[in-house]
């Protein structure tokens, strides 16, 4: 899960070394720095020259990984010093700060070493920084033991592991990795890995979570030779090369996911968007990435084995298709489509191939939803007797709808709440409860905004064992609800603020409605206590799904052709609504789609629009 950043030791920034050893770097394929801040650099106004001079870089795709300070500097920093280090550190994007102990003295556990350490840590992390220990160069290393004894006692302190410096102190650089593991942040790599048994140990470091440094040493003989061998075992630990279509809001936040390091196996090779302003995103925070200005330029640029789909909907289908038959594995966004005769197509095509199809509905990773479908799905309660879902948790103001061009219309979105709000709920429901086999519904278009889709609806749903759902939604409600309760023949179950209440009857209501011999006869109940795993990875979860099922054959969290079930109950209520009558399922989809199609011919394109994308998503889901 780790994200990798092949960094190498820099001099000074001011050195009269610092422009060609960073040309040097840049042409070896070697795109983050570390930077050596002395006394002089404190201070915002030399944070402000270095961050200029980096921004120039960066256009090359250089960046900054981590600043260094050396605490055998006969004036070491102050917490306030430190304090100004930390924060023309964030100023300059850095990851990390180094700081050089010699290792040989932390065997003795020395007191004032720590207790500044630890002051240090505190800062770092205050900063959303990490403290990363380091031996001083040209040191040797303590054991393991005891680095890891120093460790303990400073929580918010990693480790910068040097193979070498165990190597040449008579250690085995692996035992000693593995002895402190879970504290490394990055390696110092060496010419020798066979030696030093540097891939394995990148193997090892690639499937932990985090930003994670492999840095080349200053002094390194043959730079682009060590430079290739850390890409080489960056990209054996990370074997699946990854595209993203579309930079919009989603597209974006998978990429966070990535330079976060929650995502593992894969890495990122290529982005596209018809937008070039938004492929700057990708030359500041991707610059490694290759960018193009399609879809189909990507697929077959020879860069990617798998492509996730992050576009507006109705390219949905088209790109999955594409994508499976130019043998790549995809993963596509929610909803599967706009339409179910589309997504059809899509699913047919994906039986054809023998590549990965995946759909990315993130809430079947949370942790309530599982349980109640593990309840249910055990039949220890019996049938479903009724569900009922209110959902209104999605307030938008009319700006929400102004920030695209797309947004809320029937030629660029398709639909409103129904496809773009809720098609995780409608999944859920499904995916609990089962598909019913009748629909009636009753959308409102425009009812909250001035927009030409639906922005509430409510859906009537019968089912073939008798069982009835209602659901519920609205982007007009504030502060709204999310409330779901499923009544079964022995128990009633009932999420609510992220928590299940169960509830059950010391006597099935089938048998107890027939047995009971009291006119006004109510049968006992009890709550019971229910446990989870409180897991809720959401989209990481199902991006390590994707990827170990594309490697191992593990399970998907949701396979895509399983996208059609939420998305033909969202067709059949918008059906119902437009021909004000009950819809058996299977649909009719050539009808729904004459109908969607009269309304794409009326569609009105927006006057004012107001193009933004938002930076955090975790509140949309």
């Amino acid at each position: 899960m780790a994200h990798f950043l092949i960094t190498a030791n820099c001099c000074a920034w001011k050195s009269a070394e610092w422009t060609a050893r960073t040309e040097t770097l840049l042409s070896y394929g070697v795109r983050n720095l570390n930077c050596s801040l002395g006394k002089s650099d404190l201070g915002s106004s030399a944070a402000e020259e270095l961050a200029s001079l980096l921004s120039e870089k960066r256009k090359q795709g250089k960046a900054l990984s981590a600043v260094s300070i050396s605490y055998t500097d006969p004036e070491l920093p102050s917490e306030e010093q430190f304090g100004q280090i930390a924060e023309a550190a964030k100023q300059l994007g850095a990851a990390k700060i180094r700081v050089f102990v010699p290792f040989e003295g932390l065997g003795s556990g020395s007191a004032e070493t720590a207790s500044c350490l630890s002051k240090l840590a505190d800062i770092a992390r205050d900063s959303e920084l990490t403290l990363c220990l380091d031996n001083q160069p040209g040191g040797a290393a303590a054991s393991a033991a005891e680095i890891k004894a120093f460790l303990d006692g400073i929580p918010d302190l990693r480790l910068i592991f040097d193979p070498a410096a165990f190597a040449s102190g008579g250690n085995d650089p692996l035992s000693s990795y593995l002895e402190l593991e879970d504290r490394i942040d990055g390696l110092l790599l060496t010419e020798s890995e066979t030696e030093t048994r540097i891939p394995e140990m990148i193997s090892l470091l690639a499937k932990t979570d985090g930003v994670r440094l492999l840095i080349l040493p200053k002094g390194c003989a043959n730079l682009s030779e060590a430079a290739k061998t850390a890409k080489r075992c960056a990209e054996d630990a990370q074997p699946i090369r990854l595209g993203i279509i579309g930079l919009g809001n989603m597209g974006r936040g998978h990429s966070d996911n990535f330079l976060s390091g929650h995502i593992k196996e894969m890495r990122i090779t290529a982005v596209a968007d018809i937008n070039p302003d938004k492929l700057s995103y990708a030359t500041e925070k991707l610059p490694w990435a290759k960018q193009y200005a399609t879809a189909s330029e990507l697929m077959d640029s020879g860069e990617v084995d798998a492509v996730i789909v992050c576009t507006p909907h109705y390219f949905h289908p088209p790109l999955v298709i594409e994508a499976l038959s130019k043998g790549l594995h995809v993963i596509s966004e929610k909803p599967a489509g706009v339409y179910t005769k589309q997504v059809r197509e899509m699913n047919e095509a994906a039986a054809k191939s023998d590549k990965v199809f995946a759909m990315m509905f993130n809430q079947r990773t949370n942790h309530v939803y599982r349980k109640v479908k593990e309840i249910v799905d055990s039949k220890k309660y019996g049938e479903i007797r009724r569900v009922n879902w209110i959902i209104t948790e999605w307030y938008r103001p009319q700006f929400y709808y102004n920030s695209g061009g797309w947004r809320a219309t029937w030629a660029g979105e398709g639909g409103g709440v129904l496809l773009n709000q809720c098609p995780h709920q409608l999944d859920l429901w499904q995916w609990i409860c089962g598909m019913p086999c009748k629909i009636r519904a009753f959308l409102h278009e425009g009812k909250w905004h001035d927009i030409e889709v639906e922005d509430d609806a409510t859906i009537y749903a019968e089912y073939p064992n008798g069982a009835t759902g209602v659901f519920v939604t609205s982007t007009g409600d504030y502060p709204g609800s999310n409330r779901l309760e499923i009544t079964l023949d022995g128990a009633r179950i009932l999420c609510e603020h992220d928590q299940i209440r169960l509830t059950e009857l010391d006597e099935p209501l089938s048998s107890f409605t027939v047995t009971c011999k009291s006119v006004f006869g109510k049968v006992g109940y009890h709550d019971v206590p229910v446990e989870t795993d409180g897991k809720n990875e959401q989209h990481v979860g199902v991006m390590n799904a994707f990827s170990a099922h594309i490697l191992y054959g593990e399970p998907l969290i949701a396979a895509g052709t399983e996208g059609i079930n939420g998305l033909t109950i969202s067709n059949a209520a918008h059906l119902s609504s437009w021909t004000n009558q009950t819809v058996t399922l299977p649909l009719d989809e050539d009808l729904f789609y004459e109908e969607l199609k009269k309304r794409i011919a009326t569609s009105r394109a927006k006057g004012q629009v107001q193009e933004v994308v938002q930076d955090d998503m975790s509140s949309t889901y």
